[in-house]
């Protein structure tokens, strides 16, 4: 998996009439830590001018974010709740680097087998829970297994029934043995959090550089710096994470001071205002993830390999960005410079020719008066691409109407001719094998290279099996690659220290500094 290729802009200061103030009700002082200062309470430029800016080692760092947070079982997979809390509150045996390699994190060193079947870690030594025990071995092993247990997402549960036994050898030492080799169990342990007590008892106890603080549904999650973590301590005093429903509400409250950092999963043009209140940084983070259109091969126009190939030749891929992205699509294509090869396999098809693609469309003698159902898997910037697509399609006579279905409803898809999702990694891919089925988006000569690719011994065949499933989809004209789908990130001046290229959707807080 790749990680991260991020591009940064200046954007210029300017006066802005606000005409709305975003007002966070219900917030206790028990639930999180000291009020936010009010937009008439920030330093005015007459106090700049007498006052040299000073690091403040204690402040909150307030983020806002659109994700929300519905459940805090670490074995959930809810997306608010990772972007709090992984690597801030939770951690894994293993982490992934910023240039996609694994690294460990709670296991000091870790080995493999020749047969890639048995996994030995040694855990830490020195590392506590935030509730003050120790970590061991049985804390790992107590991590794997619940991996199957009732509270596990069924994706979850389903990508570690691999794991056949676990066992501690002994108090710092844990073997994990496999059913059958897979090349990305690393990688997929790297979501596996390390915790003691759990949501039932309204606490949830890990080892990172913040514990958890309190969670008012629908409105905050705060952490506060753990001063006896086992690595660097934070350089903030605690962080409050603001969740909002609208994104130009965020954005209000980004330009008022009432957030410092403000994080749009996907889409800059829904909450960044080309001009501000007060310099900003604007940040595009390549963690992956990419936005796909795959035709079902069941049902409707698209049963036609032919119309398939028609379709995405008629797909301009510069006007689709356009389209979407707005201003922002020359850093998002920037993102494909080093992009891996099977994304770049899946990109390929896409022929920016309409002209042709009405060329096949009569060769086939297709009649395209009969509307074709885009799904768009999520509201929001996934409903916009499909949209976007649909338009593509109107150039060469086919019809097309927008419907926004929910994430994981495949077998509700009905008459569904095509789908637009996000997709996060290749692993991503490989974990969603039944709804690529579903689909239509693979052939089986392309199933049959995934299920390769995680079988081979070297990461050097991985990368070309992988390339190689990408291809097969391509020849069948089955779907194709749209474009990057970057996590975009808002910083207000002052705030130093953002690495917003951690993995696995999470945002790392304890590098960030605020200076007033």
């Amino acid at each position: 998996m790749r990680f991260p290729h991020d591009r940064v802009r200046r954007l210029p200061a300017a006066l802005v009439g606000v005409t709305a103030l975003l007002v966070l009700a219900g917030c206790t002082a028990d639930a999180v830590p000291a009020p936010v200062a009010s937009p008439s309470a920030l330093p005015t430029a007459e106090a700049t001018e007498t006052t040299s800016p000073a690091l403040q080692p204690d402040a909150t760092i307030n983020v806002g974010s659109l994700l929300p947070t519905t459940s805090l079982s670490p074995t959930a997979d809810d997306p608010g709740a990772t972007q709090v809390f992984a690597g801030n509150v939770l951690e894994a045996l293993v982490d992934v680097s910023k240039d996609g390699d694994v690294v460990p994190r709670l296991a000091s060193a870790y080995d493999v087998s020749d047969d890639g079947l048995l996994y030995t870690f040694t855990v830490r030594e020195g590392v506590v829970f935030h509730g003050g025990d120790p970590l061991t071995a049985d804390d790992v092993v107590a991590a794997l297994l619940r991996q199957a247990g009732e509270d596990a997402s069924e994706e979850r549960r389903e990508r570690f029934a691999i794991i056949d036994d676990v066992t501690a050898v002994d108090d710092h030492t844990v073997a994990v043995r496999l059913s059958e080799r897979r090349m990305s169990f690393l990688t997929q342990l790297t979501d596996v959090w390390i915790t003691r007590a759990g949501p039932d008892d309204g606490t949830l106890d890990g080892t990172g550089p913040y514990s958890f603080d309190g969670w008012i549904p629908g409105a905050t999650t705060s952490i506060t710096r753990f001063d006896d973590y086992w690595g660097q301590t934070a350089s903030n005093g605690s962080a409050v994470f603001h969740r909002f429903d609208e994104a130009s509400v965020m954005d209000n409250a980004l330009l008022t001071g009432i957030v410092d950092i403000a994080i749009g999963e996907h889409q800059a043009a829904d909450f960044v205002r080309s001009a501000t209140t007060a310099e900003t940084t604007l940040s595009f983070v390549d963690t992956g993830s990419v936005s796909v259109l795959a035709f079902r091969h069941d049902h409707g126009l698209f049963a036609d390999p032919a119309v398939r190939e028609a379709a995405l030749m008629a797909i301009d891929p510069a006007d689709l960005l356009s389209q979407v992205w707005g201003e922002s699509a020359e850093e998002v294509a920037a993102l494909t410079e080093d992009a891996s090869p099977w994304r770049n396999e899946l990109s390929s098809s896409l022929g920016a020719d309409a002209e042709a693609a009405q060329d096949v469309i009569r060769a086939t003698g297709t009649d395209t008066k009969t509307a074709v159902t885009i799904g768009a898997l999520l509201p929001g910037p996934t409903e916009r691409t499909a949209g976007a697509v649909a338009q593509s399609l109107a150039g060469i006579g086919i019809s097309a109407e927008v419907r926004v279905i929910e994430p994981d409803s495949v077998d509700q898809l009905g008459d569904v001719d095509a789908v637009v999702a996000v997709r996060s990694s290749a692993e991503d891919l490989l974990r969603n094998r039944d709804a690529v089925v579903a689909l239509g988006i693979a052939s089986d000569d392309a199933l049959e290279r995934l299920t390769q690719s995680e079988l081979v011994s070297s990461d050097a065949e991985r990368t070309e099996m992988l390339r190689l499933a990408a291809r097969a989809i391509v020849e069948d004209h089955a779907g194709a690659l749209l474009f990057p789908v970057p996590t975009v990130i808002v910083t207000r001046a002052g705030i130093d220290g953002v690495t917003p290229s951690a993995p696995l959707d999470g945002f790392p807080l304890s590098t960030i500094e605020k200076i007033e």
